[in-house]
């Protein structure tokens, strides 16, 4: 049996253990220091790093000393609303297709039961063979850990994905400037040092006048997939329809055309569904961004070109028609491999949620939001006299590939013209 003396000398270190533990703990977690001035912000540069970790380092700059820097916009949950896998391969792939487009009408007075095919969504599927699912799930709980001048901070896996796909490009750019390559030069991200992130610089008070000072600001809309891929290659080809003047399909359109136009709409409702889009905090970020681009995965695009394919989507029918064919395909019949399932922590265990149907009414909700938040943007500037764009149709414009005239013949404003020096061309997409 172990004496009072050993006893007390096992209680006393596990005291200091105890006390080393919870010290060290506290010098892991980044503490913050007062800013020296009402005008003072905080600015944070992302180190070179290995994969898998993200090494960052936060600085502290006055803003009456007019500091060169990027903001970062992005959504708190889950930035992906609507995700898709590709169709399976075999006999399964034809079994879903078959109960997405094959539909079977109730006996007929001769017993037969008329078989109806829908030959535009076997065509679409054909060109596009993939299938759409909700995706659902906050994620604001699932934390990532950042090194911040040798301290940690955590952060959501959203805000996480951003900063290290942002690592990966500087790594990329840093890379191909060692082996001359300038044209990586023409991407944002070349342009600024520093970037602004509230969760981490925490500046609420002075968000406005941030965002304002911003050179770039990048909304981070979520990670690259085949969806957003697909409509990022797809907006300048509606742009380009919509500067030529031509309708959308024409009447000498073949059938294949007319398909085509639809997985062109469709890809950009998808895009237009994500959470960035919904999200009313992000409303005064891009009212008062100077330079305002849209980000997943390596694209930046900036933010007038997107008007142009908004003005063709919004025009007629081809929402509600884009609406129903999203619905048709979320709402398929599940089969065995293409059931669509989200792992959700309830009470510590993880169940599996089969993805619930949604309607069509909200699906429009959600692409019509996406919208008028877009339009509401363009008014708010104009109210306020801010620099803004309004796309004309038919005419050729610098926003879109900088072929002629000037930037400020374009650019509308109460009270000032954009520099003619800016660049206004989509960036390079690194490979």
């Amino acid at each position: 049996m172990a004496s009072k003396r050993t006893r007390r000398a096992r209680r006393q270190h596990r005291s200091t253990g105890n006390a080393s533990t919870a010290k060290s703990t506290a010098q892991a977690c980044y503490t913050y220091s007062p800013l020296p001035t009402e005008t003072s912000i905080r600015l944070l540069e992302v180190l070179p790093s290995s994969d898998g970790e993200i090494n960052i380092s936060l600085r502290v700059f006055d803003l009456k000393d007019e500091p060169v820097f990027d903001a970062l916009s992005y959504s708190w949950a889950n930035p992906v609303t609507i995700a898709e896998e590709p169709l399976p391969r075999g006999q399964e792939r034809t079994e879903v297709v078959r109960s997405i487009t094959v539909s079977q009408s109730l006996l007929t007075a001769s017993g037969q039961n008329p078989v109806t095919l829908d030959t535009t969504l076997l065509s679409f599927l054909s060109a596009h063979p993939s299938l759409p699912y909700v995706e659902y799930g906050n994620r604001q709980d699932h934390t990532h850990i950042v090194n911040c001048d040798g301290r940690k901070i955590s952060l959501s896996k959203t805000l996480f994905e951003a900063l290290a796909c942002l690592r990966w490009i500087l790594s990329r750019k840093l890379d191909g400037e060692g082996q001359g390559m300038v044209y990586l030069e023409t991407l944002p991200t070349s342009r600024s040092r520093y970037i602004w992130i509230d969760v981490i610089c925490i500046n609420v008070p002075l968000m406005n006048r941030i965002f304002a000072s911003a050179q770039h600001v990048f909304a981070w809309v979520g990670e690259l997939d085949t969806l957003s891929y697909a409509a990022w290659e797809t907006i300048p080809t509606i742009c380009d329809v919509y500067r030529s003047g031509q309708p959308w399909i024409p009447g000498h359109a073949t059938f294949e055309d007319r398909v085509e136009k639809r997985v062109q709409l469709y890809t950009l409702a998808m895009l237009l569904s994500r959470r960035w889009f919904r999200r009313a905090w992000v409303v005064q970020e891009a009212v008062y961004a100077r330079r305002l681009y849209l980000w997943s995965g390596p694209f930046f695009l900036d933010w007038w070109k997107l008007l142009p394919a908004i003005r063709v989507f919004e025009t007629g029918a081809r929402i509600d028609d884009t609406v129903t064919l999203m619905g048709r395909l979320i709402r398929r019949e599940p089969t065995s491999l293409v059931k669509m399932f989200n792992r959700v922590h309830s009470g510590g265990v993880r169940e599996k949620v089969i993805t619930a149907a949604v309607t069509d009414e909200e699906l429009f909700d959600l692409v019509k939001a996406a919208v008028g938040f877009i339009n509401g943007v363009v008014e708010m500037k104009r109210s306020l006299g801010l620099p803004y764009y309004e796309p004309r149709e038919g005419v050729q414009t610098t926003s879109f590939a900088g072929e002629c005239g000037s930037v400020k013949e374009n650019i509308v404003s109460q009270t000032a013209a954009l520099d003619s020096d800016q660049d206004l061309s989509l960036p390079p997409v690194l490979g």
